[in-house]
């Protein structure tokens, strides 16, 4: 028995575009809701391996960064946690707001060349994250970038693509850090992510370099 089924937000121009499209296809606007449903779920049921870049150019915009992430990951399929020096102050807020540190005491990722301290960490999130998926906001690359390069820092974001941690990774960056490394060393942070975003002034957003053709900029 088919029944009428109402959903929130979804207005008359967004029913018409259905009806239209359906009639296209020559098939029920049901089917293609059915279909869209059963694609979303398959989706929420996968769970993702996300590593994202961040870089800030001030405090509060990486402080009203957090809390939205906090603000929108409450439930309790996410677990929270933070990597970083204790002094920092986003360290403070977040661990302020009960997310669990992952760093290994005591914490001194840049003192030795051999990238072991790094390894570990990784290791110790991503057996964290086969317990429950893994919001994870991590500053030991900056560390790198700021104490060491950018180049250096490079190294650790290739160690952490191979063992990556159920969830989603998000690795911060002072914007001047970035932005007074070689233009190398900032193509090859932004391959090493999914995705790179700035900070700036409270608003988020995505940087990405694409691939043009010369004869479109003369057309």
């Amino acid at each position: 028995m088919q029944k009428t089924l109402y959903v929130r937000s979804f207005d008359q121009d967004l029913h018409k575009k259905l009806e239209e499209f359906a009639k296209e296809q020559g098939i029920k606007p049901g089917t293609i809701v059915e279909d869209a449903l059963e694609k979303w779920i398959k989706q929420k049921k996968v769970v993702p391996r996300k590593h994202y870049a961040i870089i800030y150019s001030d405090k509060e915009s990486l402080i009203d960064f957090m809390q939205k992430i906090q603000n929108n990951t409450k439930d309790s399929e996410w677990s929270h946690v933070c990597l970083g020096p204790d002094e920092h102050f986003a360290l403070k807020y977040l661990k302020k707001h009960d997310w669990l540190d992952a760093s290994i005491k005591p914490y001194n990722p840049t003192k030795k060349s051999d990238y072991e301290y790094p390894k570990k960490v990784f290791d110790k999130l991503k057996a964290m994250s086969k317990k429950k998926k893994t919001m994870f906001m991590g500053f030991m690359t900056e560390d790198f970038a700021h104490e060491k390069s950018l180049n250096i820092a490079n190294k650790v974001e290739k160690i952490y693509n191979t063992k990556r941690a159920l969830g989603v990774t998000f690795c911060p960056y002072r914007m001047e850090d970035v932005m007074s490394a070689p233009m190398s060393d900032i193509f090859e942070l932004i391959e090493d992510h999914d995705k790179t975003m700035i900070l700036k002034d409270g608003k988020v957003y995505e940087w990405n370099f694409k691939e043009e053709n010369t004869f479109k900029l003369l057309v």
